[in-house]
């Protein structure tokens, strides 16, 4: 997993647009996509959700390592 960023560089990310990451796009998924029935527990709070590199945030959230949950990449959410 990568390391996480400072918390000023998390702090101006906005996981609904993708430029403001580091590099300007949604980084690269580290773990597979969800299947349909984990995404919709994921919307129903049945489980918690998932970013794309496998850490546990809000549904509209960002991990400390800048991956966006599934829901945003998805555009769920």
């Amino acid at each position: 997993m990568d390391d996480e960023l400072e918390q000023d560089v998390l702090d101006k990310i906005d996981a609904h647009r993708p430029e403001t990451f580091p590099g300007g796009s949604y980084p690269s998924p580290t773990v597979d996509e969800p299947g349909d029935d984990d995404i919709v527990a994921m919307l129903t709070d049945q489980i918690e959700t998932e970013a794309t590199d496998g850490c546990h945030v809000d549904p509209d959230g960002v991990c400390p390592h800048g991956h966006p949950s599934w829901l945003v990449v998805l555009k769920l959410v």
